[in-house]
């Protein structure tokens, strides 16, 4: 490209429209319709261009104009260099990688994510991703498989190889060193936990009135019902708030960053718990649904319905607020000839995955009525709350 002249800037002549005169790559003089004339930098940055104005070619040489221009490509490369060298370590193509997931799963699932990182493989930092092998990454989790902590180990393992597989992808990588760890062999079969639950509708009603009759923080008590007419997650009742509810609906839109699956998530009120919440609305005047005692801008504990579970009665091996929806799941799943809903919409209620590929192509608008009904029929199962 030949070199702009301090002569040929001088003459360039104004057009109906602006235009670009080149003196590089990256140097260019901008003449506008009314004779101005203006040093730019135009650069590829995150793969879109941009422009910056050096000023006006009155008050800036052209020799001036080149040296900031190489001033700046130098710069541009030490930071592409710098970059391409934090990619073949693993701490580096590890943060790039969790601040893509970042954007596109749960908070909640971001933080775990980094906790593993933190926690386990953080020690693996200045090692070339080369260098990772099975052997490095067993040692970095050795204590929980001398703990026989079995299922940390397998979500430990899982985070990393998900890693690994974006960085093949991205060819920083050419193995996945974590994809044939045999987790059998270093914490034996896993056993499938879950969290325990009622089957029967009695015992389930039973329990909601206990709760109802309990005498400690009202939050707590509220919030344990929610949970219970809803199904939803612990977390996503615990920091609910009353902007969510669209009272004129009847629909409760849980976000997409406080979802499991990142997913925003519509609830269908039953009347009992629609009813109940507009009680609950017109004594309260705060941001969240359930405040902690100690702070309105703070929501209850994550501990604290399990501990309300306890007081009025059930421990852990009985009942969990997880436990809840499992109760939801088995008694729906049980009675489906009474509601005649499949396990694609009580699974939907849950807000897990659809299994069925073809029902989960459809709009999520396609069948709202069906959850609907069935978180109704739920509601009239529970009964009324007094």
């Amino acid at each position: 490209m030949a070199k702009l002249t301090v002569l040929q800037i001088k003459q360039a002549k104004p057009k109906n429209k602006e235009y670009l005169l080149s003196d590089s790559a990256m140097l260019k003089v901008r003449i506008m319709p009314n004779g101005s004339k203006y040093f730019i930098l135009q650069m590829i940055s995150g793969g879109k261009r941009t422009r910056q104005s050096l000023g006006s070619t009155d008050k800036i040489t052209l020799e001036k104009a080149r040296q900031i221009a190489e001033q700046f490509k130098s710069q541009n490369e030490l930071i592409k260099s710098d970059k391409i060298k934090q990619r073949a370590y693993f701490g580096g193509a590890f943060k790039e990688y969790m601040q893509l997931v970042k954007n596109q799963v749960s908070t909640k699932h971001y933080t775990r994510q980094m906790s593993f990182y933190n926690r386990f493989f953080k020690k693996l930092d200045n090692e070339p991703l080369c260098a990772v092998t099975r052997a490095k990454i067993i040692g970095c989790i050795d204590h929980l498989i001398k703990e026989n902590k079995g299922e940390s180990v397998r979500k430990a393992l899982n985070a990393i190889s998900k890693f690994f597989k974006w960085a093949i992808t991205l060819e920083l990588a050419e193995n996945n060193p974590a994809a044939n760890i045999d987790l059998t062999l270093l914490v034996g079969k896993l056993k499938v936990k879950h969290n325990p639950h009622f089957d029967k509708i009695d015992e389930i009603v039973s329990l909601k009135e206990r709760i109802l009759n309990y005498f400690g923080d009202e939050n707590i008590k509220n919030c344990a019902i929610l949970q219970l007419y809803t199904a939803c997650r612990p977390s996503e009742a615990r920091l609910a708030k009353w902007s969510e509810i669209d009272f004129k609906s009847g629909v409760w839109t849980i976000p997409a960053s406080r979802m499991k699956t990142a997913k925003e998530h519509k609830i269908t009120l039953n009347t009992q718990i629609l009813a109940f919440l507009k009680e609950l609305k017109l004594s309260s005047s705060d941001e969240l649904i359930f405040c902690s005692a100690r702070s309105k801008s703070r929501a209850i504990s994550q501990n604290s319905v399990r501990l309300m579970l306890y007081t009025i009665g059930f421990n852990s091996s009985q009942i969990t607020p997880h436990g809840f929806r499992g109760t939801f799941a088995t008694i729906a799943n049980e009675l489906n000839q009474e509601h005649g809903f499949s396990n694609d919409i009580i699974q939907a209620c849950l807000a897990h995955e659809i299994q069925n590929k073809v029902f989960g192509a459809y709009n999520h608008a396609t069948y709202s009525k069906q959850m609907a009904k069935l978180w109704q029929w739920w509601g009239d199962k529970l009964g009324s709350i007094n």
